[in-house]
């Protein structure tokens, strides 16, 4: 039962920061929140560690919590890396598992499709059980878990960098997922490469310096 409580104030707290519930320079209390989810100490105090833990809050002894910006230097580095490991992952499963691949991409698409338009939350949902999909023929756990938590990072980004000033619905991000199952099944992996490349690097065109 406690760890249900505390799962519920960690979602209902990243979730508000999301979707803008709070300002950038909000610090949070425990007290508060407390009586805004009307649950003991304990599960507040452990949501909060676990924010923190995944660079979500920053504590503040004696003061309380408050939320880390992300910067767009950060989004490059992120871009980079995912650049680096999904890429090449995808050209090697592509020669090995084309057919499994091709598969289990059709399989998915129909079912992304068929649940659109998306909030945002949906869409990005969507985009991460996409790309993890991919990168899981390369069995690789550790690797996929942290290729997850950068995309969720980079989900937090765009609601803290983009979303206040731009209407960004992110269902375009399907687009690119057809386009690499429509390659995947001419049999043109460097066209279908070249997709994943440009789902990858589209975050670039919203950075402006």
């Amino acid at each position: 039962m406690g760890a249900s409580i505390k799962q519920m104030v960690y979602d209902g707290i990243l979730c508000d920061i999301i979707n803008g519930v709070y300002p950038l320079d909000y610090v949070f209390n425990e007290k508060e929140l407390v009586e805004k989810y009307n649950v003991s100490k304990s599960p507040v105090r452990d949501a909060l560690i676990e924010l923190c833990n995944e660079q979500v809050l920053r504590s503040i002894p004696r003061y309380g919590y408050e939320i880390v910006r992300i910067t767009e230097r950060r989004v490059r580095e992120i871009t980079q890396f995912r650049r680096l490991l999904e890429v090449d992952a995808f050209r090697e499963n592509c020669r090995n598992y084309s057919d499994m691949m091709l598969k289990k991409i059709v399989d998915f698409n129909r079912e992304a499709n068929a649940s659109w338009p998306k909030t945002r939350y949906e869409a990005w949902r969507t985009n991460i059980d996409f790309h993890s999909m991919l990168y899981s023929f390369t069995n690789n756990q550790f690797v996929q878990e942290v290729l997850e938590k950068s995309l969720s990072i980079l989900y937090r980004a765009y609601a803290q960098l983009y979303w206040p000033s731009k209407d960004i619905s992110l269902n375009w991000k399907e687009d690119y997922h057809n386009a690499i199952e429509y390659h995947m099944q001419k049999g043109d992996y460097d066209a279908a490469t070249e997709m994943l490349c440009k789902d990858i690097e589209d975050i670039s065109i919203y950075i402006t310096d």
